[in-house]
């Protein structure tokens, strides 16, 4: 690797006698809610206050083999893959080249609205979100003729905090699980997509 996992830089700013400090970390090292609590951390050390709680954990928990379905690892797919740098750039470039980016806006009460047509309590907005979008690519972007519907998804989920054997609130690392969810019964059932989402995840 060319670059380091962790690199910090420190600014002095002559005309005012400010500093400024910069960070950057890989994702080898933990993921934005680990960088964005150390640099808090510092921040409130640096103004002679208590590092708010959780504290960071930097202890790691490994698992064998057999201990586990090894596709759930907290591991973010290109790492997993064990790609070098420039393949990951060079794909998320050609990934540009090759799709248009869509800007869909939901307001907070489109939202609501949403998460209540799904039909079921436990049903948060984001599965709701997600089995939306879902459903109206396989209206709108597969022909009847040869449909070629998406049929399940994969949602990464934040452990941090759920279970401290696994991931403590203040762990330092990349917090997240890969969840697999069952196909979906009727790919075009709002209800069906949002249920099968939430049940991968609960």
């Amino acid at each position: 690797m060319k670059e380091p996992p962790f690199r910090l830089k420190l600014t002095h700013i002559v005309a005012s006698g400010e500093l400024i400090l910069g960070a950057r970390g890989s994702h080898m090292v933990g993921d934005g809610a680990s960088l964005l609590k150390f640099l808090n951390t510092i921040s409130r050390i640096y103004q002679q206050m208590e590092p708010a709680e959780p504290l960071p954990i930097y202890e790691r928990r490994l698992w064998s083999s057999d201990e586990g379905d090894q596709s759930l690892l907290p591991m973010l797919k290109y790492l997993s893959d064990c790609r070098l740098t420039e393949e990951v750039l060079k794909q998320m470039m050609d990934d540009q080249k090759l799709c248009d980016q869509v800007n869909i806006h939901f307001s907070d009460k489109q939202l609501r609205k949403l998460r209540l047509l799904a039909g079921f309590n436990d049903i948060t907005i984001q599965d709701a979100l997600t089995a939306y979008i879902i459903l109206t690519l396989n209206i709108h972007c597969y022909s009847n003729e040869d449909p070629q519907y998406i049929l399940r998804t994969s949602t990464f989920v934040n452990i941090r905090g759920v279970s401290d054997s696994i991931a403590p609130a203040g762990l330092v690392a990349n917090g997240i699980f890969i969840m697999l969810s069952d196909d979906f019964v009727d790919p075009l059932s709002f209800s069906n997509i949002t249920k099968t989402i939430r049940q991968s995840i609960v």
